[in-house]
């Protein structure tokens, strides 16, 4: 028998895949543990509302960081439970609650629902000091060039649950019969995640009945504008925001999914519920896919742009080998997409967590405040460099050095230029004070 453990949360927000991932969990926890979340953002939707009106076992605080009484707030909800789990990612306000707040006695586990393979959503070392358990939503995160170098001490200290809502409405979903060769996106068309080739690579299918159907409850004018300027707006369906992607995706003969070689996704929950409902992915050989999709197995992975056209004209042409890959895929998303499973995995973590003693907290020896510009850097860990380098030139030579390596930074990721996505700009978003993030974001603005 499983004793109830009293679990508090930490989140940014309760927006978008994370949102919905937590929220299903503690709605669903077979285990029923007691579960407080403190969101530190105000929640743009209203689905919290509906879990913490619904569940006795949940409570939800909203737009915690503009209450009056916060550090008192905070320092309490610390107090009064058993494991603290922080949902982390490269955001402003967690950055500033870890590093320049109090932290009672506790015990702490982060989930990271980003990769960390790339700045801005990199991998601090002094995270994993500074928890007892770091545990990524998939293994594609033991590929952090930062987390290799960590001693075994460190290591010791890892794990991995898979991220997902669940894909059990997905399971013997009836297919649709169509006369289109149906090959749709569900999800994020910000070319931070999508890739900016998108429509491109749909215009080089060579079929003659393939229609391509985009959902997204992202604005889609780039996607439109383009396809008409190539002449193939008549081959897409640009459907926007849906209030259920059931019927599309019962349609879907292909789920075609390339994304952006340096996003930051883990469990791409989209996928999973894709494959369960027996579509066919076809995706780019980015290191968060290869832990999703087996190639030929589930479906196919594809290492250049072309190959991704010809990949979807091959399966239009080998029906039999489209069957075939599409009931793999849903006997694989029916189990790594199992949110008993997932559940089950963090039962054991709090258990686990109740054997270490409560401890204090601090993520460096010197125990300052930091300014929101000193805050982004230690976001940044190892990549900060040039940052570092601006702040402290002494001379004009010095600083104009330092702005071409924020500049080559910057230019790493397209990331770097997104109003959130752990930018500058998101940052200044928060902070609109902070002189030096208005400086760096000049420099960004200039490219």
């Amino acid at each position: 028998m499983h004793l109830s453990k009293k679990i508090l949360h930490i989140t940014p927000h309760l927006g978008g895949g994370v949102g919905s991932v937590v929220l299903n969990w503690i709605e669903k926890d077979v285990f029923q543990n007691i579960h407080t979340i403190i969101s530190l953002d105000k929640n743009k939707n209203n689905d919290w509302i509906r879990v913490n009106e619904k569940c006795e076992r949940v409570t939800i605080y909203d737009d915690c960081y503009i209450r009056s009484d916060f550090t008192s707030f905070f320092e309490n909800c610390i107090e009064q439970n058993d494991v603290v789990v922080v949902h982390w990612w490269n955001h402003p306000l967690l950055y500033t609650v870890m590093l320049n707040y109090k932290w009672p006695e506790c015990r702490v586990i982060a989930w990271n629902h980003v990769n960390s393979l790339m700045p801005p959503y990199s991998m601090p070392e002094k995270l994993i000091d500074f928890v007892d358990a770091l545990v990524f939503t998939s293994p594609v995160s033991y590929e952090c060039n930062e987390v290799k170098k960590w001693d075994d001490g460190k290591k010791e200290k890892l794990d991995a649950i898979w991220s997902t809502i669940g894909v059990e409405s997905f399971e013997n979903l009836e297919r649709m019969p169509h006369d289109d060769f149906i090959v749709g996106y569900t999800g994020t068309v910000d070319f931070g995640k999508l890739n900016k080739n998108y429509i491109k690579m749909c215009a080089d299918v060579n079929l003659p009945d393939v229609k391509f159907v985009v959902c997204s409850g992202d604005s889609q004018e780039h996607l439109v504008e383009e396809a008409k300027q190539l002449g193939v707006f008549e081959r897409f369906s640009f459907e926007g925001r849906v209030p259920s992607v059931i019927p599309y995706l019962a349609r879907y003969d292909v789920f075609g999914y390339p994304l952006q070689p340096q996003h930051f996704a883990t469990c791409e929950q989209s996928l999973g519920e894709a494959m369960m409902a027996g579509c066919v992915p076809v995706v780019l050989n980015n290191p968060t896919e290869k832990y999703i999709v087996k190639h030929n197995e589930t479906g196919i992975i594809v290492n250049t742009l072309s190959e991704y056209s010809r990949a979807i004209e091959y399966l239009y042409y080998n029906r039999d080998e489209l069957k075939r890959l599409s009931e793999n895929a849903k006997k694989y998303a029916k189990y790594q997409y199992d949110i008993k499973r997932t559940m089950q995995n963090w039962n054991s973590k709090f258990e686990q967590a109740l054997t270490m003693n409560k401890r204090y907290r601090s993520w460096d020896s010197e125990n300052k405040l930091l300014s929101p510009s000193m805050l982004y850097i230690e976001s940044l860990g190892e990549y900060a460099h040039p940052l570092k380098q601006y702040l402290y030139a002494v001379s004009k030579d010095d600083r104009e050095e330092a702005v071409k390596g924020i500049k080559k930074l910057f230019n790493t990721n397209s990331m770097f230029y997104s109003n959130n996505k752990g930018s500058v700009l998101l940052y200044l978003q928060f902070f609109p004070e902070d002189t030096i993030l208005q400086e760096w974001a000049n420099i960004l603005k200039d490219g």
